[in-house]
């Protein structure tokens, strides 16, 4: 082989390597590109995803601070219903006591009034007994004043 075709041969050899190594950076280029738009995509869904998870936090905050308020209003409101059927056992009762004590008083009148009933059925049987002595006394009386 001669000096021309050696140089000829590695004159396509070089070009064919040359190629090889085009291609092969079109080809690494490819496969970066490709690999930086899965990883933005990725990065994108993650982004995504922390933003709707930011979204329900929110949410679920507010959620928690609305239930924490109604259940502060219902503690106070039960508190308040608690303090009320204490108030109302508290007037029951002194209305048990003044019934009590009405009822007592009423029994000790009744009693009062069957004594005075008692005293004066007395006093009207001691009357006609003295009525009655009276009227014989009172025609004895008569008797010896008509007699004489």
């Amino acid at each position: 082989m001669t000096n021309d075709e050696r140089l000829d041969r590695l004159e396509r050899i070089l070009t064919l390597i040359v190629r090889a190594g085009r291609r092969t950076r079109a080809s690494m280029r490819e496969e970066t590109r490709r690999s930086v738009s899965e990883v933005d995509e990725k990065v994108s869904i993650l982004i995504n995803a922390q933003i709707k998870t930011d979204a329900e936090v929110k949410k679920l905050t507010a959620n928690i601070k609305n239930l924490t308020e109604e259940s502060k209003a219902m503690r106070k409101e039960s508190k308040a219903m608690r303090e009320d059927e204490r108030v109302m056992r508290e007037d029951v009762m002194a209305i048990r006591q003044d019934a009590i004590a009405m009822r007592d008083d009423l029994y000790q009148r009744s009693r009062d009034v069957f004594e005075l009933f008692r005293l004066t059925d007395q006093k009207m049987a001691r009357l006609a007994e003295v009525q009655t002595t009276m009227g014989q006394q009172l025609a004895v009386l008569i008797e010896r004043l008509g007699s004489h």
